[in-house]
């Protein structure tokens, strides 16, 4: 319970910054494909260890996301930048792990009318590097800054779907469901490391 409130309580933080900078951010905007997006991320963690038996069990852990679009390369292309807790709880015997990660980078997004301009499919990848990370166990806490499984260039392919709802000819509203698959292109340790993300988002278009 004390982790839902405090990632309920992040999220409200999030959104309350989100429309804040929507504000400010209006005049700029206009005439441009600004976005914001924000949501929750419930993330699960597929790790391996090629050279001992992997006798983890892990368990999907939520955190929170934001993505802002500025801009479009080509007609229903945007480019941004994002950030994403990817995190996760592990049990091995009877001890307790607990990973919490910051990401961050940008991403590339196609933008394809499914009815009437509202229901939209969002397929996307995402270039991301670890920011800050730390790993929770045996009453200990340790960074992640080191460590070659989290750190290094992910590549992190996603597939979305939003519903949005035009208040204006420059503002709408979405919801949203996203998938992706995070992973890390620059490891070739014996350890791997996959971030399997499920996503629900609300999107403020200018």
């Amino acid at each position: 319970m004390l982790m839902v409130k405090h990632l309920l309580q992040n999220l409200l933080k999030m959104i309350k910054k989100t429309l804040l900078s929507i504000v400010f951010l209006s005049y700029y905007a206009y005439g441009q494909e600004t976005y914001f997006e924000v949501g929750v991320n419930n993330t699960s963690y597929d790790y391996t260890y090629q050279s001992t038996n992997n006798d983890f069990e892990l368990d999907p852990s939520p955190g929170i996301f934001l993505r802002v679009g500025i801009g479009e390369l080509l007609p229903n292309l945007d480019y941004g930048f994002s950030y994403h807790q990817f995190n996760s709880i592990g049990r091995l015997y009877d001890d307790t792990f607990e990973w919490n990660t910051n990401y961050v980078g940008g991403f590339l997004q196609f933008d394809y009318p499914l009815i009437s301009n509202k229901l939209i499919l969002t397929p996307a990848t995402e270039i991301l590097t670890l920011f800050s990370g730390k790993q929770f166990s045996f009453g200990e806490i340790y960074t992640l800054g080191e460590e070659p499984e989290f750190t290094g260039l992910w590549v992190s392919p996603r597939l979305g779907i939003i519903y949005k709802v035009d208040f204006s000819n420059y503002i709408s509203l979405g919801v949203g469901y996203n998938f992706s698959i995070s992973l890390n292109a620059t490891n070739s340790t014996d350890e791997s490391l996959i971030f399997n993300s499920h996503q629900l988002s609300i999107k403020f278009d200018l």
